[in-house]
């Protein structure tokens, strides 16, 4: 142990037997990343018991968020997105610090991550009531209350998860671990009027996802040793070095066989990469994906048990249910990372977190409308309903479509049936469909989903090595 950290528990049966390298790390001093030193990264493995135990607080967000749509508005929408992508971030960072830590894992740690993200989930409902509400003063406080702590939550998680790497690492396939000013918004937003509170986190998240759409990978370890360089260069000038990179040029992580921590040595000043694993990616965001489809069934379940039990109702769980096995198929079975038609081989890893996060909240969106239509099994929904099962719909396979142009080389017609039959036809239904009693509009959902499913085909093997292109 070290620290007061003990590991994590070994993975389950059925765990690669560690390697030297993950699959897919570039070779030191590689071209990929401008010709700097990489890392050696993880073994391959498999999600550990404590990953798994982690991802209870998914289970736990997606529920609170699912409930946020129950009674939508812009207000709750805006909850939701801005909501729900900080709870994907924080959940995100935790598991890239379990990709790249492999079986040196520390259960302490996604403890206390677990922790913070919970007291996000905690806020949620709060949130959702409170916080744009009137301008009393009841309000005012329980919008302090809420949204403050899940601000600070959120930059407890992140900044937590952030020092998961050792000095002298950057994850060049998450670039957010190490740039921290998409958090500067959410610091500002602790004292902001509350007016300001949604616009701010928003602005927070939209630095991100640039930071993730423009740092390259090879320029993240090139800037850094530029940096250090150039200190360098001013040390033997004689005008000294800043602590903070004197010691980031120290082995402050050597650790023996058994985790401890040993002497410190002095290294070379540079900085290491550490690339991702995409074996264990797969599985982790896959398993996420079935979180999310176990919300859609659990709203399923809910709404059958508070509805009145007749031959209408059976048939719409029914259909329900069959429609969350279609939605499985698509994305975990015939699909890559969680996303359908999916390809981690012809995308940057980073990129393919990005469709993750789209499709599980599309999901999530789709879970609350199979509920919805349940409810309603005898009679036609009305059209805040239609729109959460056939938009959350058509936005799902909007995103396999495009995962599919970009992944796929020549899948252009598939690509092109799935916008026609896939996005563009729940979208006509949301529109003019008005009449079908929830039942008829859940096995009509069946139909389309079954159709996509009946004509995927299953993807070869993957090739564990995808191109981390920007």
């Amino acid at each position: 142990m070290a620290g007061g950290e003990p590991q994590a528990a070994s993975p389950p049966p059925g765990s690669a037997s560690p390697g030297s390298a993950p699959p897919g790390s570039a070779p030191p001093g590689s071209a990929e990343d401008g010709g700097a030193p990489q890392a050696a990264g993880p073994a391959e493995h498999r999600a550990s018991w404590a990953e798994l135990f982690f991802d209870l607080v998914a289970v736990a967000g997606v529920a609170a968020f699912a409930h946020v749509l129950h009674a939508p508005s812009p207000h709750a929408w805006a909850v939701f997105v801005l909501g729900f992508g900080a709870l994907w971030m924080c959940w995100t960072s935790f598991m890239v610090y379990g990709n790249t830590a492999g079986t040196t894992t520390r259960t302490v740690r996604l403890v206390i991550g677990m922790t913070m993200i919970a007291a996000m989930v905690a806020s949620v409902d709060g949130l959702a009531e409170n916080l744009g509400a009137g301008s009393g003063e009841t309000h005012a406080d329980a919008h302090n209350i809420h949204a403050t702590v899940f601000a600070i939550a959120y930059l407890g998680a992140r900044f937590f998860a952030a020092q998961s790497w050792n000095r002298g690492e950057v994850v060049t396939d998450w670039p957010v671990a190490q740039q921290a000013v998409g958090a500067l918004p959410w610091l500002a937003s602790i004292w902001a009027p509350p007016s300001w509170t949604l616009w701010l986190w928003g602005a927070g998240l939209t630095i991100d996802v640039l930071i993730l759409v423009l740092v390259q990978r090879s320029d993240m370890v090139e800037r850094f040793n530029e940096r250090i360089r150039e200190h360098e260069r001013r040390a033997q000038a004689g005008r000294g070095r800043p602590a903070r990179l004197r010691r980031l040029g120290q082995d402050t992580a050597h650790r023996g066989p058994r985790g401890g921590r040993q002497r410190r040595g002095e290294r070379p000043l540079t900085v290491v990469g550490r690339a991702l694993d995409p074996e264990h990616l797969d599985e982790r965001m896959s398993l996420f994906v079935i979180i999310v489809l176990g919300e859609s069934i659990l709203q399923v379940i809910e709404a059958a048990a508070q509805a009145e039990w007749t031959a209408a109702l059976l048939l719409a769980g029914a259909a329900a249910i069959t429609v969350a096995a279609c939605l499985f198929g698509l994305s975990v079975v015939l699909g890559g990372a969680g996303v359908p038609l999916l390809r981690l081989s012809g995308l940057a890893l980073r990129a393919a977190l990005g469709f993750h996060s789209l499709t599980t909240a599309c999901l999530v969106i789709i879970a609350v409308g199979l509920g919805g239509a349940v409810e309603s099994a005898a009679e036609a929904p009305g059209g805040t309903v239609r729109w959460l099962l056939w938009g959350g719909l058509g936005g799902y396979f909007l995103i396999g479509a495009l995962a599919s142009l970009i992944t796929l080389p020549g899948s252009w017609p598939r690509a092109l049936m799935w916008l026609l039959t896939g996005t563009l036809l729940p979208v006509l239904c949301a529109i003019f469909v008005t009449r079908l009693p929830g039942a008829a509009m859940l096995w009509l959902t069946v139909l389309i989903v079954g159709f996509h499913l009946a004509g995927g085909a299953r993807p070869a093997p993957q090739p564990t090595a995808p191109e981390h292109a920007g």
